[in-house]
């Protein structure tokens, strides 16, 4: 997997708290997931790691960011980032996977990360 797309991950993982507070974000969360696996096995097509074992690793790896994301809801509610987290997954959702790829963060993600990098200030 090229850096970008473990950065989307790793963002995925971030917005992982954000999943069940309302029907909208729930099901934002549930199509990202849907992207991720199209766009990374895609991808490890294009880089012909399509052994068996190398598909079931990747289908692993996003199995697991995909549970991640749906078992925690807590922090956007508490910390006021819920609306910003549905609309970085909508925005994110709109990408091509090559767009995905490269890591090109649209306006609603980088105020999510920026607010998101507040709070982490202010909790220090």
């Amino acid at each position: 997997m090229p850096n970008t797309l473990l950065r989307h991950v790793i963002i995925l993982a971030i917005l992982s708290s954000f999943t069940v507070f309302a029907d909208e974000l729930t099901h934002a969360t549930q199509k990202m997931c849907q992207k991720v696996r199209a766009c990374s096995l895609a991808h490890a097509e294009r880089q012909h790691f399509s052994s068996p074992d190398m598909k079931q690793f990747v289908e692993s790896a996003i199995e697991g960011v995909c549970d991640m994301m749906t078992s925690q809801t807590r922090l956007a509610k508490q910390h006021g980032l819920y609306h910003e987290a549905v609309a970085c997954l909508n925005e994110t959702l709109n990408m091509t996977c090559e767009q995905f790829e490269e890591g090109i963060d649209g306006p609603a993600c980088t105020q999510l990360q920026q607010k998101a990098l507040g709070l982490n200030k202010e909790t220090r």
